[in-house]
């Protein structure tokens, strides 16, 4: 049993954001973001093949944007 898979977010150097996956070693997610917390949609599909995946996404020109990882079973 593996813990729950956090989702952290950072800046890189060249102003986009790095989100930083912690999960379980293969684990398949989807990455979806939002400007409300209410409709998601998804940004992209990964599979965490170390268990510490980083991801770069391109800043947005939203007041808001909200990231969430779902797992795939």
């Amino acid at each position: 049993v593996y813990p729950p898979p956090t989702l952290t977010i950072g800046l890189s150097t060249n102003n986009s954001f790095q989100l930083h996956l912690r999960s379980e070693t293969g684990g398949r997610y989807l990455i979806q973001t939002s400007s409300n917390l209410l409709n998601w949609s998804t940004a992209l599909t990964v599979t965490n093949t170390t268990g510490n995946l980083l991801i770069s996404v391109p800043a947005v020109n939203a007041p808001w944007s909200f990231y969430r990882a779902r797992k795939i079973y």
